[in-house]
């Protein structure tokens, strides 16, 4: 797909956050995370609460920088210890990941949520695969923007 800007979407997989709240007293879940910076903490701070005024207990693995964190995680899988969640860009390491059977699909959420009619086609197509919803949207964003003045 050919766009001005292209969309890089974070995505969590909250489904598994509040699927385990439902299922357990105490869920707890390990969250591996490139969000380290003061906004983006900032924003996962938000699900983080979300999370834990429902009953759940969170812990955080934050690695700096999306490469750190895939191989990261990549590693974990291979030692047979995954996380819970993992946070990341939508592309082709998250295309990689489902394709290798590492995520699981969450429609039942997307379903609830009505996300097919909440978010625009293009982002809804940027979270599913094959027709099934694997990455829960947290942001967009764009890169390669201009900004000018007539004036100048």
């Amino acid at each position: 797909m050919k766009t001005m800007m292209k969309l890089f979407l974070a995505g969590v997989a909250l489904a598994g956050l509040f699927a385990a709240a439902q299922a357990e007293d105490k869920p707890t879940i390990e969250i591996m995370s490139s969000w380290t910076s003061g906004g983006e903490a900032a924003a996962l701070n938000v699900i983080k609460t979300e999370f834990e005024k429902r009953g759940g207990v969170w812990k955080d693995s934050s690695i700096a920088g999306f490469g750190a964190a895939d191989a990261a995680f990549q590693n974990r899988i291979v030692a047979g210890d995954a996380p819970g969640a993992k946070q990341g860009v939508i592309g082709l390491a998250a295309a990689d990941f489902v394709s290798q059977g590492l995520f699981n699909p969450i429609d039942d959420v997307a379903a609830a949520g009505k996300w097919a009619d909440a978010l625009p086609k293009s982002i809804h197509d940027l979270i599913s695969y094959d027709g099934k919803v694997y990455l829960a949207p947290t942001g967009a964003h764009g890169e390669s923007w201009v900004f000018y003045s007539k004036e100048a």
